[in-house]
């Protein structure tokens, strides 16, 4: 997955529904990649950010504990599938 500040700025409006400010983002970014969570590539216009092996391994781990998605798309045989949708909350 590679990242661009563009990318995360629509991301952020997407997701919170506000827009954030340039240097927000590149703050942001900056403070992403301190963490060891993105490595950088490029400079400057062509900078882009890929998810470091300990953020994909956490990733990983996440989508784990959640059932997959059924294969069946008859609505019938979903609706018996629904305990198998709920995840255990821990």
């Amino acid at each position: 997955m590679r990242i661009k500040r563009a990318t995360y700025l629509r991301i952020v409006e997407t997701t919170w529904g506000e827009s954030v400010a340039d240097l927000t983002a590149s703050r942001d970014l900056r403070a992403i990649v301190n963490a060891g969570l993105f490595e950088p590539f490029g400079d400057t216009r062509g900078r882009y950010y890929v998810a470091t092996d300990p953020l994909k391994a956490e990733w990983a781990r996440i989508r784990a504990k959640w059932p997959r998605r059924p294969e069946s798309d008859d609505p019938f045989k979903l609706i018996d599938s629904l305990d198998e949708l709920t995840p255990d909350v821990v």
